[in-house]
């Protein structure tokens, strides 16, 4: 979302690049996202500004060694704490279990997070991505997770 939603700005350029883990749905997944004003074609982080972990899982298989050293990890304030020089914890999974009685927004909620962090994209280019995707089974949920997780990194 945050890869579409960035490439959709005037003078933005984005490339992403996914893998998944066998698993269908609630399995590994990784995207490393380039954002630049420049064109990318280069879709794979050499070094991250930002790594974000949303489980153990994927803590156990994120290389930290490509963390810039005034780069930014941001856990979900579930997992354990990760020894970076600078982190945030996000309550992605508690706020997605509170608001819509499922962790499985805490995606969405981290995604609007990040957004708001980066000052990119915008939350409308944002809220255009979540809406044109056409496998999500709830929009409107992901639509409210994003912009909850927008707030929260407003808000703090």
């Amino acid at each position: 979302m945050i890869g579409s939603a960035a490439s959709s700005e005037e003078d933005t350029n984005a490339a992403v690049s996914a893998k998944y883990g066998a698993e269908v749905r609630g399995g590994f997944s990784k995207a490393d996202i380039v954002i630049s004003d420049e064109p990318n074609w280069f879709p794979w982080v050499t070094k991250l500004d930002v790594l974000a972990v949303l489980s153990t899982k994927s803590l156990s298989r994120s290389d930290l060694r490509l963390l810039k050293p005034e780069g930014v990890t941001v856990l979900d304030s579930s997992l354990p704490y990760v020894p970076t020089r600078s982190s945030m914890r996000v309550p992605a999974e508690e706020t997605s279990k509170a608001l819509f009685s499922s962790e499985k927004y805490a995606n969405s909620i981290m995604v609007g997070y990040l957004a708001a962090l980066l000052g990119v994209p915008k939350l409308d280019s944002l809220r255009k991505a979540v809406l044109e995707r056409p496998r999500l089974s709830s929009p409107e949920d992901n639509l409210r997770a994003v912009e909850v997780g927008f707030e929260l990194r407003a808000s703090g």
